[in-house]
């Protein structure tokens, strides 16, 4: 009888301590972050609503540049809400090998920026303060800095974002 009992004993063990292992390579697991920055020629932004909170929108054929720039942060399997994204949408005409946007003509772009998270000043926003300044750096590369101010919805804080993205030309 001890030794069934012992035997037992140590399947038990071996078995929790199996268990313990996965778990804890579980903790430890995670979908890696992922940026996405890429250009469309003769396309243009159409919205189906005026809903600035959670506009409805598609690109479609048109005559603009259409920038599109996702980022997904890292994601631990093992908790939930740590979830963090953002993406910057809009278009320019494509006269030169540069533009600059800036203040009220920040509508006529169609700026967006939409953050998704866990948090209070989740949301669209459409941009109708700062700048836009891009350059075509080769035949299928823009680079281009952003700076713009919103006001956090629910927080009513003045949020400012600085990006310096590279866009590729979208295959």
């Amino acid at each position: 009888m001890k030794i069934i009992l012992t035997i037992l004993l140590i399947v038990t063990f071996n078995y929790s301590t199996i268990a313990q292992e996965n778990t804890d390579s579980l903790m430890n697991a995670f979908i890696p972050a992922k940026k996405t920055a890429v250009y469309y020629k003769n396309k243009t932004i159409q919205f189906k609503t005026n809903d600035s909170i959670n506009p409805d929108y598609e690109i479609i054929a048109g005559k603009a540049l259409v920038f599109d720039y996702d980022y997904h942060s890292k994601d631990i399997i093992s908790m939930s809400d740590d979830e963090v994204s953002e993406k910057i949408l809009f278009e320019v005409k494509p006269k030169s090998k540069s533009f600059y946007i800036a203040d009220k003509k920040l509508t006529q772009a169609h700026l967006m920026f939409m953050q998704s998270c866990f948090c209070m000043d989740a949301g669209n926003y459409v941009i109708k303060s700062g700048f836009i300044n891009g350059t075509k750096i080769s035949n299928n590369t823009w680079k281009v800095k952003f700076k713009f101010t919103y006001v956090a919805r629910n927080t009513k804080n003045k949020v400012t974002k600085n990006f310096t993205i590279k866009f590729k030309l979208a295959k």
